[in-house]
């Protein structure tokens, strides 16, 4: 039998609530590690939001 890889690729934006950018780029980066356990990358900053 023959193995085949293949790249899987997904997209998800997520707004953290936090005192400093620092702060929140660790929250995103534990809901990272939280949901996406097995998984390559990362989290990336985009903006603040403004509400």
């Amino acid at each position: 039998m023959k193995t085949y890889r293949f790249d899987i690729a997904a997209y998800e934006e997520i707004d953290i609530d936090a005192e400093t950018k620092e702060e929140a780029e660790e929250k995103a980066k534990e809901y990272w590690d939280e949901k996406f356990p097995s998984m390559f990358g990362g989290v990336e900053f985009m903006k603040e939001v403004e509400e």
